[in-house]
């Protein structure tokens, strides 16, 4: 359980209690890292698995369980990956740095 705001919540669920805090300043929406709208509604919908300086890495079930982090210090988003196994083949690769961004430029996606 994590609290969020006086919200006790599972952590996997955390971002409804963040949203739950953003709403009336943010909107119902932010955008994701190529300035295109992300619902706040299906941010709360998001399954987090990790969190790194506040920024929370989930799950997004309405694209396919793609790999994302919010931003809190601005309530954005970033798609990391186009599944789960991607972003860890991403992550365990020799190759690279791993800043590298395992997505495909499909707006169809968003």
């Amino acid at each position: 359980m994590i609290r969020i705001d006086r919200e006790k919540v599972l952590t996997i669920y955390q971002l409804k209690a963040y949203v739950n805090s953003i709403r009336a300043f943010q909107g119902d929406e932010t955008e994701d890292q190529d300035g295109a709208p992300y619902s706040l509604d299906r941010l709360v919908a998001g399954l987090a698995i990790g969190e790194n300086n506040g920024d929370v890495l989930f799950l997004d079930p309405e694209n396919g369980y793609s790999v994302w982090i919010w931003h809190h210090d601005g309530s954005d988003v970033e798609r990391l990956a186009d599944s789960f196994d991607l972003w860890i083949e991403m992550a365990t690769s020799d190759e690279g740095d791993g800043d590298d961004v395992a997505v495909e430029d499909d707006e169809d996606d968003r």
